[in-house]
């Protein structure tokens, strides 16, 4: 460069040498810019703004590929204003897609990703799942009658009829709880001998009849085939396989949250779940991915299809906690249908304590919300959620929601067949 230098006259030295320093100065703004641009994004507080990688059932994927901390902001302040508005200490979100990149994540309050609650009744896909592991090893079959594997159901009537597939899709006929499911006394063996004592309220497979009772029967179903506590077959099926670190089965005394009984013979097989957002990221991974989580075949093919079908259809609804009829019902998780471009279904699974998670059955996206707040306080909030993040995910701008009212369930006597208990808010 001097030697360059030289050839010139002083004036064209100089000019050359204050265009050099001209282009330091630029140099110099141009990564004072890149670093505010830098620490602009680390200041996103839990976005991750990284796209899905593309894949062949992509919804809107381009227009996901824009920026996050914009497109969600609405989501964010929706849970925000929800949590002050019910007084809830805290919340954890995260959607990923099917190869495991984060869209979205962002915890609120006193809460990580390792804060473990129970999650009610989002934990019949979990017992769906392990029940389909059984049924992928040929220890038992979707369609078999529960007569074959449990003596207090042969020659006891209509109840002969029922298979594993009506307890797993709440088609059995039973009424939607007992108080037995809830004593931590007793074993899953004597619950579904009381069971088998009970009368139905519809035959088997004519009408639909969402609870819990129906799921204990599919609970013991399992020990008897492997030969094994319910929660063994859950944990050694299902939680080791997917290297859950902190999810757990329990019995819930008294329908009491916060009265948890981990070593109980009687696990609440459709509800009693303790799990964090970290452990459920690989539960949604492996139903994204048709099964395998990490390179490791948890369910078959066939198996999370049948997790994604329509298993009730046009039956009668007899009870349902969904806000219309557009919602039908799967094994372990919700049905409904939606449009091609948001996915075809929407497959998910929610409690009434406030977690709640889907899946998009055709675009490769997964979503769970947890929290731990009153039975029914967070119910409309998981209908509107749900709407604004398929909205989002198919490139829509949306506005921030309106806070949400409570939808409170009254308490129903389900001994009269007639009985219809959704006393739920339209859709808006």
């Amino acid at each position: 460069m001097r030697r360059g230098l030289a050839k010139l006259d002083s004036s064209g030295r100089d000019r050359v040498r204050a265009n050099l320093r001209m282009c330091f100065v630029c140099a110099t703004l141009l990564s004072g810019v890149q670093s505010v641009a830098e620490a602009a994004a680390d200041n996103l507080k839990g976005y991750s703004v990284r796209p899905p990688a593309p894949g062949p059932h992509a919804v809107a994927a381009a227009s996901v590929n824009t920026d996050h901390s914009q497109r969600f902001a609405p989501v964010t302040r929706f849970i925000e204003s929800t949590l002050r508005e019910k007084g809830v200490s805290g919340a954890g979100m995260l959607i990923i897609d099917k190869q495991g990149q984060t869209v979205y994540e962002r915890y609120f309050g006193d809460w990580d990703a390792q804060t473990a609650v129970p999650i009610a009744s989002a934990s019949k896909w979990f017992a769906a799942a392990t029940l389909l592991t059984l049924v992928d090893a040929g220890l038992v079959g979707l369609d078999d009658r529960v007569e074959r594997y449990l003596p207090e159901f042969r020659n006891n009537g209509k109840k002969s009829e029922i298979t594993l597939r009506h307890t797993l899709s709440f088609t059995a006929g039973y009424k939607p709880h007992d108080s037995i499911q809830d004593d931590p006394n007793l074993t899953l063996a004597d619950v579904v001998r009381r069971v088998a004592g009970m009368d139905l309220l519809r035959d088997p497979g004519t009408a639909f009849i969402y609870g819990g009772l129906q799921m204990t029967i599919a609970g013991r179903i399992a020990e008897v085939v492997t030969g094994k506590p319910y929660r063994t077959v859950f944990q050694e099926r299902l939680v080791q396989p997917l290297g859950l670190t902190n999810t757990r089965i329990a019995n819930m005394r008294g329908r009491n949250p916060r009265d948890l009984a981990f070593d109980s013979p009687n696990p609440l097989v459709p509800g009693g779940v303790v799990t964090h957002v970290d452990d459920y990221r690989k539960f949604l991974l492996m139903l994204l991915n048709d099964g395998v989580y990490e390179g490791r075949r948890v369910l078959s093919p066939l198996a999370v299809a049948e997790m994604k079908k329509d298993q009730t259809r046009d039956l009668p609804v007899l009870r349902s906690i969904q806000e219309d009829d557009s919602y039908h019902y799967s094994l372990g998780g919700w049905y409904r249908a939606v449009g091609a471009a948001a996915g075809g279904a929407i497959i998910s699974s929610e409690g009434a304590l406030g977690t709640t998670s889907w899946v998009y059955r055709d675009a490769g996206y997964g979503v769970v919300f947890m929290t731990f707040a009153r039975a029914g306080r967070m119910k409309e909030f998981s209908w509107r959620l749900k709407d604004m993040v398929t909205e989002i995910l198919n490139g829509k701008i949306v506005s921030y929601a309106t806070p949400v009212r409570e939808v409170r369930f009254a308490a129903t006597d389900m001994s009269a067949p007639e009985t219809v208990a959704r006393a739920l808010p339209p859709r808006a």
